[in-house]
């Protein structure tokens, strides 16, 4: 199935198929629409994100996961922010979910060059980690975090099968999972963090139809009774453990 037909299933799906875990999508879909606004932070943020729109900086890419399909081993900056980083709206999507779910502890799987790792960031008065494998994007991400002073951002270099292999104990309630980019991956890293996840976690899946086993992947965790809900952002997957939103709490 190619990308224009799955786009018209999902929007036939939105409109016409009854869900029944409404609530939750009516709560997605305040995030979204509070994304139309600007937040504080964004001023301060916006000449880091506009030197990376047009850094023409070459760096060597280690890449763990599927790899990209347009670019090679020796990348510039700038296709690095167009291709791998998140959206505007996905970014600002992220941080009213976590303002909305009051998460704490928060484990981004792909820092990349660490835009969006600044929202999970702004969003909460708990932790972040974030993990990113290839060193010289992790040296960008990380002069990023240094430059906006971003104190409760832990940022790890490793694979994601390494960081967790260190037998981590932390239980974590917000994960952004944006890397691999492969379904069996992708299965076996969500295996893993069931041990891992609170009572009410909230999942953000990526690019879960970057390639058609990425979309079979996505498939069988929206058929995984782990998971109470879900919703589909056709880009974006989000997978709730039991009533993750539902919570009454007040905004950090």
């Amino acid at each position: 199935m190619n990308l224009l037909t799955q786009y018209l299933q999902y929007r036939f799906n939105s409109i016409f198929i009854v869900r029944k875990n409404k609530s939750f999508v009516d709560k997605v879909r305040h995030c979204l629409q509070k994304g139309n606004k600007k937040l504080d932070f964004e001023n301060d943020l916006e000449p880091y994100r506009s030197d990376a729109r047009n850094s023409q900086k070459k760096i060597i890419v280690t890449d763990f996961g599927a790899g990209s399909k347009k670019l090679g081993k020796e990348r510039v900056v700038s296709s690095i922010y167009k291709t791998s980083v998140a959206s505007l709206k996905f970014q600002r999507l992220m941080f009213h979910l976590i303002r909305e779910s009051g998460s704490k502890n928060i484990l981004e799987m792909g820092t990349s060059l660490g835009f969006s790792t600044v929202y999970l960031s702004k969003a909460t008065n708990g932790s972040v980690t974030t993990i990113e494998a290839c060193p010289q994007i992790f040296g960008e991400a990380d002069t990023l975090f240094t430059s906006l002073n971003l104190k409760n951002v832990h940022a790890i270099q490793s694979t994601f099968q390494d960081y967790f292999d260190g037998g981590t104990e932390v239980k974590f309630d917000f994960v952004y999972i944006d890397g691999h980019h492969d379904g069996m991956a992708l299965l076996n890293y969500i295996e893993i963090l069931k041990l891992r996840l609170t009572d009410e976690a909230i999942v953000l899946v990526d690019d879960i139809r970057w390639s058609d086993s990425m979309k079979s992947a996505w498939d069988m965790l929206i058929a995984d009774s782990f998971f109470h809900q879900n919703h589909d952002l056709f880009r974006m997957g989000i997978l709730i453990v039991e009533n993750g939103l539902e919570r009454s709490v007040q905004q950090v």
